[in-house]
């Protein structure tokens, strides 16, 4: 949970999520992943919350350009490698497909 604004944010990923942020950062996420080494530059990283954010308790997910906003917030209020880490289990909680061994 994130907490901005007196409001509380969940990150929801899916698949089809996924293929939205993939398609608009050009890149693939396990590419994204293995070539940053789970560190992903600032833009990247704003637009994985962005595209994930959901208010909790709501249906839908936050506005993109809003979503970008709380993304800077966030990074100002809670540091880089906080939401780094936060996004990264998400995507494990929410995606395990993409971390089997198998």
């Amino acid at each position: 949970m994130l907490e901005i604004n007196g409001k509380i944010y969940e990150l929801k990923y899916t698949v089809g999520r996924i293929r939205i942020i993939e398609d608009t950062l050009g890149i693939s996420l396990m590419e994204t992943m293995v070539n940053s080494k789970g560190m992903l530059s600032i833009s990247k990283l704003c637009n994985f919350i962005a595209f994930g954010l959901k208010e909790k308790g709501k249906d839908g997910y936050v506005d993109f350009n809003e979503g970008i906003k709380i993304a800077d917030e966030l990074l100002e209020e809670k540091g880089y490698a906080n939401i780094t880490t936060t996004v990264i289990e998400a995507i494990q909680r929410d995606c395990p497909f993409f971390f089997q061994a198998d």
